[in-house]
């Protein structure tokens, strides 16, 4: 090998270590580049899961005083004056609820994953809040963060709408009429979304679908009764528990309650209802009928 060509040699030696090198150091700097994205990517899933876990604390913890400053409120009330407005059923419905939200809650039955399923944690709280609150408005309390403008906004109206448009155009008409000037406000609203509640159930439990699961269920006329239609739908959605089915019939029992009682026209001057009750009769309400439309 003469010098030229031992040169040449090691230049070609020294230019396959070089590209050995740079093709080392680029993948080093891909895997680096890779794993920075994933820190990346991994610090801002735990961000958001973080945010998300605070959010749903500082939820839980808001419905939890929402729900304890009710009690509060209901136990505060004169007995005297739930008589004088005549609204000791519904105070006793109200009570009624809580007791059977009480058995949910600490029903041993539901297991560790399903003590945060919305359906049967922060939901059946929040009826049950919403129950409170209207009884405590119809005896005479104020509850905070009731907004007039509240009474013509509609969270369901989309969702009823593609049920049904005739039940859609219900709830434009029962909003239409709740107004704290028309004395028959709360009878017009109550007359309207009581067949609402009852369509929605009804819809989602069609009678020859539940008689094919339960064929030999309680009647209702000539249809299963609502108990278990209750079923039906839980069982559709795999919630087909005792003490959930108890809550949820109860639940609406207490809102058919409030619509005999308020239709009945024995509260308050000539039916008439303030602002502050109105808006917790159509929160009771609309919270209710989005309750049913969840499952």
């Amino acid at each position: 090998m003469t010098p030229q060509q031992y040169k040449a040699y090691i230049r070609k030696i020294n230019a396959a270590n070089k590209k050995s090198v740079d093709n080392y150091n680029k993948e080093v700097k891909r895997v680096n580049d890779y794993n920075k994205k994933v820190h990346s990517q991994r610090k801002t899933e735990i961000q958001k899961y973080n945010r998300g876990v605070d959010k749903f604390n500082a939820e839980q913890k808001r419905r939890k005083q929402s729900f304890d400053s009710a009690i509060r409120k209901l136990n505060s009330t004169p007995q005297s004056k739930i008589i004088q407005y005549s609204t000791r059923s519904i105070s006793n419905s109200s009570i009624e609820l809580t007791n059977t939200y009480s058995n949910l809650r600490d029903d041993p039955i539901i297991k560790a994953h399903q003590r945060s399923e919305e359906l049967i944690t922060s939901w059946p709280e929040r009826e049950t809040a919403n129950s409170l609150d209207l009884t405590n408005a119809l005896n005479g309390h104020y509850i905070d963060g009731a907004s007039v403008d509240f009474l013509k906004k509609s969270e369901i109206e989309e969702s009823l709408d593609s049920l049904s448009s005739e039940l859609g155009n219900r709830w434009k008409g029962a909003l239409f009429s709740l107004n704290h000037n028309n004395p028959d406000a709360s009878r017009h609203f109550c007359s309207s979304v009581r067949e609402i509640l009852i369509k929605v159930i009804d819809t989602k439990a069609p009678d020859k679908e539940v008689f094919q699961l339960y064929p030999n269920c309680p009647l209702h006329g000539n249809s299963p009764n609502r108990r278990t239609k209750i079923e039906y739908i839980l069982n559709n959605n795999t919630l087909n528990l005792t003490s959930l089915v108890d809550f949820i019939d109860q639940d609406i029992n207490d809102v058919l309650n409030l619509f005999y009682e308020l239709n009945s026209g024995t509260h308050g001057d000539s039916g008439k209802f303030n602002a502050n009750q109105l808006i917790q009769l159509k929160k009771r309400v609309e919270d209710s009928i989005q309750y049913m439309l969840t499952f």
